[in-house]
């Protein structure tokens, strides 16, 4: 099975997974501010389950919920996903970003950075023409990191979460969308093709998929794309927590 292709910017590394990140994600989500804006609780046994197959996809099919690793510091800080939006609301078929960070790593700019790199490689290599957030409307710390990623915020777009009961605090959640840069203002827009670097050893490009397997190739269609999706990862909240 080929490795996933890894993305580097000057302090972080998303990448593949490793045995040793499985614990890190366990703690992670066993720690009450890192759920505050979920819906369920994360036993051991589900945080192991889901490491399995955020990893196995990840491998896959290039791309997915990434492990973030911090030069000089952390080998496992928290998570940034690229992957199509896994339930049905009025903006779906949609490819998002998200991210989810250890409190320890609060504070110090790393989903920023992560979510910035992951945008620019949805939108040079991946070929995406727009990329959605979203988030409970109380989360007011992931939307911070949406509005430094530039993405823009529509009320008329927000929306009640499907998978969250009514009445629930939680079931509003706010939406944000960025489009990719026309040609030639990529740099003016924020998305420097250099901020990053992409080591891979995935071909450059790869025949048509089968229906329902996702294909995260350079240059891969730009349409929303189906996938075995990891629902039980984030099947009542988004994965944004913590920059």
């Amino acid at each position: 099975m080929p490795q996933p292709p890894s993305i580097e910017t000057p302090r972080l590394i998303l990448r593949g997974w490793r045995d040793a990140d499985v614990e890190a994600w366990v703690q992670m989500n066993a720690d009450p501010r890192v759920t505050e804006f979920f819906t369920r609780n994360y036993t051991r046994k589900t945080s192991e389950a889901m490491a399995a197959t955020m990893r196995e996809q990840l491998d896959r099919n290039g791309c997915g919920w990434w492990a973030v690793e911090v030069r000089g510091g952390p080998s496992f800080a928290g998570v940034i996903v690229l992957q199509e939006v896994p339930f049905q609301a009025p903006f779906t078929p949609a490819n998002e970003v998200g991210w989810r960070f250890s409190f320890d790593n609060w504070g110090r700019g790393y989903a920023t950075e992560g979510a910035h790199a992951a945008l620019d490689f949805a939108f040079n290599t991946l070929d995406w023409h727009e990329v959605v957030a979203f988030t409970a409307a109380s989360n007011l710390r992931s939307q911070r990191v949406m509005q430094r990623l530039g993405m823009m915020h529509d009320p008329a777009d927000d929306f009640d979460h499907p998978k969250i009961a009514p009445g629930h605090p939680l079931r509003r959640h706010v939406l944000y969308r960025i489009k990719r840069p026309h040609d030639g203002e990529a740099e003016s827009q924020g998305y420097p093709s250099a901020i990053f670097a992409v080591s891979t050893s995935r071909a450059s490009a790869t025949a048509p998929s089968p229906p329902l397997v996702m294909r995260c190739s350079p240059r891969a269609a730009s349409k929303p794309i189906a996938s075995p999706r990891v629902a039980s990862v984030n099947d009542s909240t988004p994965a944004k927590r913590g920059p």
